[in-house]
């Protein structure tokens, strides 16, 4: 009988990752060859200074560029647009310009020590336990739990590649055994 949990998928995946890379596992999975593989698309998100006229698309055409999709815009007056409030992804804090964001040290350890908690195989209560006997905190000041932990899934998701061919990944991470 097949094993349907997809807790083990996504081990073995982050396992492969971890030994072969992604480009290695995303070849083998769709046998991908340096002959058959799509050439890279480019794509620029342009705001446009002066009107678009056939002058413009002429000159973009030239260049190589076409056009795949077109946002219109209009002042509605009397209305007032409502500020978008967006969480600052875990990981990140906003910089001192108060215009970017860098990263926090503390959270991407703590999401370091999830991953490598994720990976072998240990439960989210038991990661959760792990980081309040540690004396972290969730950004509100609660303790963790197996539910936060969890929430913190597509975040470490999000950010795994750029853990994984990090030094502190490469310093710490488990022994894989498949």
């Amino acid at each position: 009988m097949r094993n349907t949990s997809p807790k083990p998928l996504l081990l073995t995946f982050v396992g492969e990752l971890c030994h072969e890379g992604a480009d290695a596992v995303r070849s083998r999975e769709t046998g991908a060859t340096e002959e058959n593989l799509m050439p890279r698309i480019e794509r620029k998100h342009e705001v446009l200074s002066v009107r678009l006229d056939d002058d413009l698309l002429r000159t973009k055409s030239r260049d190589g560029w076409r056009a795949v999709s077109v946002v219109w815009e209009r002042t509605v007056e009397g209305e007032v647009e409502e500020p978008v409030n967006e969480a600052v992804p875990y990981g990140l804090r906003v910089g001192a310009d108060c215009q970017t964001l860098e990263p926090d040290a503390s959270e991407l350890r703590m999401m370091l020590y999830m991953l490598k908690g994720i990976v072998e195989d240990r439960p989210f209560g038991t990661i959760a336990k792990e980081l309040n006997a540690a004396g972290h905190k969730t950004r509100t000041g609660a303790e963790w739990n197996q539910t936060t932990v969890f929430h913190m899934l597509p975040r470490l998701i999000e950010v795994a590649p750029g853990i994984f061919n990090s030094d502190d990944w490469r310093a710490t991470k488990p022994h894989l055994t498949l």
